[in-house]
């Protein structure tokens, strides 16, 4: 049961307090009387009030003073001026302070009561709206709290595509703050386009407007930041609707797979180099058989042959084309990890060093050569700390020094007006997540070599073939097309993983990720 409404009638005259206090009491009401405007103040400082029926004229501290006092320290409590004729224009000025009305003497019961009734259901639906409005704000707090800790982007909008909200990863995604976004139209912060033809597709949030259905991009949608950055993303849209199921506005959530497009990209290159490997391995034992037979022959004919026989320039050129075949295949073998390697223990740091002169020669004089090693770690305690001195790897050290000299020859020649080459190396941790891509590979920690040039780049057809056999950019006569594929199977048959970014007019970067071990 609510407890009865608690008001304070004051006034001098006490005929007036018991008559009024009395009728109040019999309609419900709890009543308390103050006989002046002293003894009011003390009364409200010991307790809460929800009315105050104040007369305007009394001695010492007069009706005005008092109301003042009133809204200055509680401002929820409602006052009612009672007065005389003569003290009408006093109560006229006091609405300036905020009471609620003024009745004159002499008063009617039922005018005074219905003057109470409509002030009191006037308070209690003031603070309805006051609770509603906290428990909106404290609503909306924890909808923010929940946005801000969401891993996707998310974006709501009215039902013109004015964005309403935007949390922190759409911000950072999209380039636009909350800010900044709020009233924009949707199509304008969150730009898109078809990475293929670099057309803009239909508005996500009008097609959800229109159908009243959830909705999502295309595969190949691009969203462009405002500073201009490209990002795949995937998206949904869906529609928020009203308890009568009245569409009010549109959710757009949306998350940056880049990363992961990549990966996959990578997971199909690898798995097509593994074909075109096995395939490549299976034609090389097939010719090296035949060039057996060919160069055995061949080298009976020579010693055969008298020296001014005048077909021996013909079985000199038979050797020689077929000493080249035999130098094809050796690359073949080496693409499909067939070839002999010997593996033990090595700095990989110290390899670099070893064949830095040498990489100085390939590059030429118009190449800056930039060489940043790893600091070694101090070696393992106790605790199995540390340990790894100079990024020691398994490997053949003699393929390790072909897989640099390639690259470098690769890199030298996408910089034919000169450049900047850089050659790092350091120590990085794989989790599960970055090697989902990677086949047989196992999470842990991996020496990282990078190559990076400055060179002319290649667009992401040429780097989707770039470690195939055979394949090349180059000029007719300039390379075999196999300088890559052979890096790509020593790479592999170390258990390692090469991976390539390229940016067209910026440059291209070799990342080469071998599994270290303790020295």
């Amino acid at each position: 049961m609510l407890s009865p409404h608690k008001i304070l009638v004051v006034d001098d005259e006490e005929g007036i307090r018991k008559s009024l206090g009395g009728l109040l009491q019999d309609n419900g009401y709890e009543v308390v009387t103050a006989g002046s405007g002293l003894e009011c103040l003390k009364i409200m400082s010991a307790q809460h009030l929800d009315l105050v029926i104040l007369d305007i004229v009394m001695p010492e501290m007069g009706g005005i003073e008092v109301l003042q006092w009133i809204k200055e320290k509680h401002k929820d409590t409602e006052v009612i001026i009672i007065t005389g004729y003569a003290d009408k224009d006093k109560a006229v000025a006091a609405f300036r302070f905020g009471v609620y009305d003024f009745i004159e003497k002499p008063f009617e019961s039922r005018e005074i009561l219905n003057t109470i009734t409509h002030c009191l259901n006037q308070m209690e639906l003031r603070k309805e709206v006051e609770r509603k409005t906290k428990e909106l704000a404290a609503e909306k707090e924890r909808l923010l709290v929940t946005l801000c800790s969401i891993g996707d982007g998310v974006i709501a909008t009215d039902t013109e595509g004015k964005i309403l909200l935007i949390n922190k990863v759409a911000e950072e995604l999209t380039g636009w703050t909350q800010e900044e976004a709020t009233g924009r139209p949707c199509s304008e912060v969150f730009h898109i386009i078809n990475e293929k033809t670099r057309k803009i597709p239909e508005d996500p949030v009008t097609r959800v407007i229109k159908t009243g259905l959830i909705v999502g991009l295309a595969n190949n949608t691009m969203l462009i930041a405002r500073d201009g950055t490209e990002r795949i993303v995937a998206d949904s849209g869906a529609p928020i609707r009203d308890r009568d199921g009245n569409i009010i506005g549109v959710v757009l959530v949306f998350r940056d797979i880049t990363e992961k497009r990549k990966m996959e990209e990578g997971f199909l290159r690898a798995s097509k180099l593994e074909s075109i490997g096995i395939l490549a391995g299976g034609i090389a034992h097939e010719f090296n058989n035949l060039l057996t037979a060919i160069i055995g022959y061949g080298k009976l004919l020579d010693e055969e042959m008298k020296k001014d026989d005048p077909l021996r320039h013909n079985v000199d050129m038979i050797l020689a084309s077929s000493e080249r075949a035999v130098n094809l295949i050796k690359g073949l073998l080496a693409f499909s990890r067939e070839q002999i390697i010997i593996k033990r223990p090595v700095r990989l740091n110290g390899i670099i060093k070893d064949v830095e002169k040498l990489l100085l020669m390939v590059i030429g004089e118009d190449i800056e050569l930039k060489v940043i090693l790893n600091p070694p770690l101090p070696p393992f305690d106790k605790g199995g700390q540390g340990g790894i001195e100079d990024l020691t790897v398994m490997a053949d050290s003699g393929q390790l020094e072909q897989v640099l000299i390639n690259l470098i020859t690769n890199s030298r020649d996408a910089m034919p007006d000169g450049g900047r080459l850089t050659i790092s190396t350091e120590l990085v941790e794989l989790d599960e997540e970055f090697l989902k891509a990677i086949k047989y590979k196992k999470p842990g920690r991996y020496a990282l070599i990078s190559v990076a040039d400055t060179g002319a780049g290649m667009d992401e057809k040429t780097v989707g073939r770039i470690f195939e056999p055979f394949f090349t950019t180059k000029e007719v006569g300039r390379g075999t097309g196999l300088g890559l594929s052979i890096v790509y199977g020593i790479i592999e048959q170390h258990n390692g993983y090469i991976d390539v970014r390229s940016d067209l007019g910026k440059g291209t970067t070799f990342k080469i990720y071998l599994p270290v071990i303790k020295s």
